[in-house]
């Protein structure tokens, strides 16, 4: 897998690696060719071969250990940037929603507390219009529907205060018709009496 080797390897590693093998496996041959039961030259000859298996073995092993040493730098690298990226990357995110937080905040809750307010001051009594600076549509369309009962309220409570001033009017005229009468039920009655 020569890609994978060069992405954690140097060429000059790859290379002791590659000729670590070749030579690991001219031995193994040569450790295979010696019969087992053989005479003192084949002895030797096996354990110069094992000798050699061993020593190259070794040097194939510190060759891979050393590539394994480079791709957990590698790993450990990559892990700390991703790490430093996740951070960074979460704390922008709270930013941004404190951000939008903030926003909103302005958008929406603040003009719904001075309708609020506004609300509080019609309930005292005092019916002035509401003007609330928002640009949302929907706070725009309930301020206009408030100023829309207020101006109602108005008009029906002038037509409230017409109806009672006429009933008051009413009620004083009944009274000076009924203060008016009896004299005049005295008068009428009195003259029918001398005119009999």
């Amino acid at each position: 897998n020569l890609k994978g080797f060069a992405s954690v390897a140097t060429p000059d590693q790859i290379e002791v690696l590659r000729a670590g093998l070749r030579q690991y496996r001219e031995f193994m041959e040569i450790y295979a060719s010696v019969p087992l039961k053989t005479d003192a030259r084949g002895n030797i000859q096996r354990t110069i071969a094992e000798g050699r298996i061993r020593e190259t073995g070794k040097n194939i092993v510190t060759v891979a250990e050393e590539i394994s040493k480079t791709e957990r730098k590698n790993l450990q690298f990559m892990l700390n940037r991703s790490q430093g990226i996740l951070v960074f990357s979460i704390t922008a995110l709270v930013l941004l929603a404190i951000a939008m937080g903030q926003i909103l905040s302005k958008i929406v809750v603040r003009p719904l507390k001075a309708l609020e307010e506004n609300m509080r001051e019609i309930a005292e009594g005092r019916f002035s219009t509401v003007s609330i600076n928002s640009g949302d549509r929907e706070i725009v369309s309930l301020t206009s529907a408030f100023n829309r009962m207020l101006k109602e309220l108005e008009v029906r409570q002038r037509h409230l205060v017409q109806s009672e001033k006429l009933a008051s009017l009413g009620t004083l005229l009944s009274g000076v018709a009924h203060e008016l009468n009896n004299p005049l039920s005295n008068i009428s009655s009195s003259c029918q009496i001398l005119m009999e």
